[in-house]
């Protein structure tokens, strides 16, 4: 298939399914023990997770929900959730409390009829995103779509990368646009901390007032780097191999792509710097309260 044709849920797939085996052997796993740690979590309480990859949110909450509790994940790539199933062959004790499902986030009822469960809409204590929300077309809209299957006062907790972060995509990105190509991710709406706080306030929600919004920072462990103007060409190539691209005829989109990425890398320069952020803002927010009408 040529690069930028497929859709969003069906690039997901290819290219989680090609990261699965080697994806918990990276700072994944890691983040995910601070990502949860910002939780108020509850025993008897219901968790969703979204897009929960092989699982690492999944059984590091399930382990707080208590024996009462549920947490039930859902994830497109059959590769993830293969490596996240045998995590509960491992723990079947703690696994009983834990449901795992493949599915489309952004259809969520057709993921709980096909598992039988119903309608679930107002059924969670908390629901969980974590480096997912920017993998798709319209997060406005999952937002939306989420926040109807909270109870009234649920939690939903999602990430976000620093404007800075991982800065040859964001690039990318730019270029990809330019030339009329979709890539299997949306960061461009990122421009600042605030930028989620919009879309969330437009989606009815609101951040909670203790904790709402934190920045983790050096979550690769690298802290603030720089990369100059000559680096272009050896960064440009670093992000349109791997993941990305497996599986998909790349050659014509990398030899024009490649001039225009130079373009976008000179303009992102400081002092001839290009400076990169190893940090996430986390969110913590909740169905806005209605007011009362006198």
């Amino acid at each position: 298939m040529e690069f930028g044709s497929e859709p969003q849920p069906q690039s997901a797939q290819r290219m989680y399914d090609s990261r699965a085996a080697k994806y918990d052997d990276s700072w994944h796993p890691s983040y995910a023990i601070r990502f949860t740690s910002h939780l108020s979590i509850s025993p008897g309480d219901t968790v969703l997770d979204l897009c929960c990859g092989t699982g690492l949110n999944v059984f590091a909450v399930a382990d707080r929900v208590g024996p009462d509790g549920r947490v039930i994940g859902i994830d497109i790539s059959e590769g993830m959730l293969a490596v996240a199933r045998q995590k509960q062959v491992a723990d079947p004790d703690l696994s009983k409390r834990c449901l795992l499902l493949k599915g489309d986030v952004m259809h969520l009822d057709d993921v709980f009829a096909a598992a039988g469960l119903g309608d679930r809409k107002g059924a969670f204590d908390r629901i969980t995103c974590c480096s997912g929300l920017v993998l798709l077309d319209d997060p406005s809209a999952a937002l939306r779509h989420w926040k109807t299957f909270l109870k009234p006062q649920g939690r939903m907790a999602i990430d976000v990368p620093h404007q800075h972060n991982l800065r040859s995509g964001v690039i990318l990105e730019r270029v990809a646009k330019r030339l009329g190509v979709a890539l299997p991710f949306n960061r461009s709406w990122v421009e600042s901390s605030e930028s989620f706080v919009k879309l969330a306030a437009e989606a009815g929600l609101e951040l909670e007032q203790t904790g709402g919004q934190e920045v983790l920072e050096r979550v690769m462990g690298e802290g603030i780097t720089s990369y100059g103007l000559d680096e272009a060409n050896e960064q440009f190539d670093k992000v349109t191999r791997g993941s990305l691209t497996a599986g998909l005829d790349v050659e014509e989109f990398r030899e024009r792509a490649r001039p225009l990425f130079r373009e976008e890398w000179e303009r992102a320069a400081v002092d001839g710097r290009v400076e990169v952020a190893d940090a996430l803002y986390l969110y913590i927010v909740r169905k806005k309260e209605k007011s009362e009408v006198w």
